[in-house]
């Protein structure tokens, strides 16, 4: 089982304000069957989520909001040379993604709130 999470954020303005900020998560788990002596099939299954949200300001705040989940079975071998050095490879890797985009117009003056996303999204 293997869980990771990431936060980026990041601006810039040449006369306009651009703001961007991401989140990534994934989990995943993996189950090893013997085939030979040192030698392992390694089938797993992995689930993606990621969020991007970008900002940008002029004389009104457009927001974009982008929903990306993706999941997928990954078929792979692993080889032991010793108990603690091994090679694993994955030989088939497929992946679905969902990709679900939110655009937000607003003037530049008005202040948004998960209130006002509730209806928009309604």
């Amino acid at each position: 089982m293997a869980f990771g999470l990431s936060i980026n954020n990041s601006s810039y303005s040449p006369g306009t304000t651009y703001k961007s900020v991401s989140a990534n998560a994934h989990t995943g788990a993996l189950y090893k069957v013997k085939v030979f002596r040192d030698f392992y099939f390694t089938p797993s299954i992995d689930f993606y989520y990621s969020v991007l949200k970008h900002s940008i300001t002029d004389s009104q705040t457009i927001t974009t909001i982008n929903n990306i989940f993706s999941i997928g079975p990954i078929i792979g071998f692993e080889y032991y040379f010793s108990d603690r050095i091994s090679v694993n490879t994955d030989v088939i890797n497929l992946i679905m993604v969902y990709y679900f985009q939110l655009m937000i117009k607003l003037p530049a003056h008005y202040l948004m709130t998960m209130e006002h996303l509730a209806h928009i999204r309604d």
